[in-house]
């Protein structure tokens, strides 16, 4: 698996809108940031589709097994 896959499958997991309350209470807690639920979003989403695209991307560097004609 490609470092752009795994960098893409890290970013998903970690940057999920479901995740927004989790990172919301975090930074509350630690004193990092006090951004609400709704802002979390705003601020996770851009990193998600990130992820996404990262994931999804084509651009496959092996070679097939068979060898077209």
């Amino acid at each position: 698996m490609h470092w752009q896959r795994r960098v893409g499958i890290l970013l998903i997991f970690s940057c999920m809108p479901a995740m927004a309350p989790l990172w919301a209470m975090l930074g509350d807690n630690l004193g990092l940031w006090p951004w609400t639920i709704s802002a979390m979003i705003r601020v996770l989403t851009p990193f998600f589709v990130l992820g996404l695209i990262l994931t999804l991307a084509g651009g496959s560097n092996s070679t097939s097994d068979y060898e077209e004609e």
